[in-house]
């Protein structure tokens, strides 16, 4: 319920796509390794991603590149490692460096990129598992591959910004027979993405 819900996403961007929530029970876990896949695959291409990251609040703990495998993206964990406390719950993020869209650039527009976890098994093991702080045993994920909602890959969308009436010459009062101005904003477009071309404006009017 905690992963981002779908929205834009900006092409050559580092932004969280999914989040994960990690639980255990009996005792402490030190995560070493979790499985990813890109969940949405038919439009949903390794190519649209640089690579995946995941974080423990604001710490890097691991990443993978995605090759041209959809699934089984092992992200081992590294220093300073990653450890569920007992019986608790701890929420990760996973972010995915989008690709560039552009001449002779990998990423395409209007792409979904989800990236999920991915239950897989390998010699009758799951893939994703850890260490148990006081058994030392390892200890497998259980659980249901996650299905988040992703990410719209797009070169580039317009920010709209509300502005103060005051500052373009409007004020709080609205008088019979005369023009007044009801709302001000501004738009803009990212840097380096040759600008936005605007098609609509969407206003909602109320008394």
């Amino acid at each position: 319920p905690s992963s981002p819900s779908i929205g834009l996403a900006q092409a050559g961007q580092d932004m969280v796509i999914t989040r994960l929530r990690l639980t255990t029970t009996n005792e402490a876990v030190d995560v070493k390794q979790i499985a990813l896949q890109l969940s949405n695959t038919a439009s949903n291409t390794p190519a649209d991603l640089v690579k995946l990251t995941l974080w423990d609040g604001a710490t890097k703990v691991g990443e993978v590149t995605a090759t041209s495998s959809d699934s089984g993206l092992i992200v081992s964990i590294g220093a300073p490692g990653l450890v569920v406390p007992k019986d608790a719950d701890k929420v990760i993020d996973v972010k995915a460096q989008l690709a560039p869209i552009g001449n002779n650039e990998a990423g395409r527009p209007g792409h979904l990129g989800t990236v999920d976890y991915d239950n897989v098994s390998t010699a009758g093991n799951m893939v994703t598992y850890g260490v148990g702080q006081q058994s030392s045993d390892n200890v497998y994920a259980t659980g249901a591959d996650t299905a988040s909602n992703g990410k719209r890959i797009v070169r580039a969308y317009p920010t709209i910004t509300s502005v103060s009436l005051s500052s373009c010459g409007g004020n709080n009062v609205l008088d019979d027979l005369s023009e007044e101005v009801l709302y001000c904003f501004s738009v803009s477009a990212p840097s380096g993405t040759n600008g936005v071309s605007l098609y609509k404006f969407t206003f909602n009017v109320a008394t």
